[in-house]
């Protein structure tokens, strides 16, 4: 099953494989995108107990884009479900690693790795 988000600068495409989503997101994250990315993560943590969020084609993501996505993160885990991100570019993953949030965030290095037991 696949669902999809669109702009011109932007989408995010579902790909479900039993109990884990997995979002692919292309383009830019900026805080209007990131909030409709955060939205359709939590809408798929209501059905899917694992959600892993492809960043292989995403170009840009900065600090306070990645704080909207750890709110979803928290509502997604407040919900039962898990979220982890996977194929960032070396300057997305020095990004994420030099936040200060960073303990809160994984990052798996396949969309199909397993997360770490609860």
């Amino acid at each position: 099953m696949h669902d999809a988000f669109l702009s011109p600068e932007f989408s995010v495409s579902f790909e479900h494989r039993g109990p884990r989503a997995v979002a692919r997101v292309r383009g830019e994250l900026d805080l209007a995108t990131a909030s409709r990315l955060g939205r359709a993560l939590e809408e798929a943590g209501r059905s899917r107990p694992e959600i892993v969020v492809d960043l292989a084609d995403v170009g840009f993501l900065d600090d306070p884009t990645l704080r909207r996505l750890l709110r979803s993160q928290t509502r997604i885990e407040l919900g039962g479900s898990r979220l982890a991100f996977t194929g960032p570019s070396p300057d997305i993953a020095r990004g994420i690693a030099s936040n200060a949030l960073a303990d809160r965030i994984t990052v798996l290095p396949s969309d199909d790795a397993a997360f770490d037991p609860a």
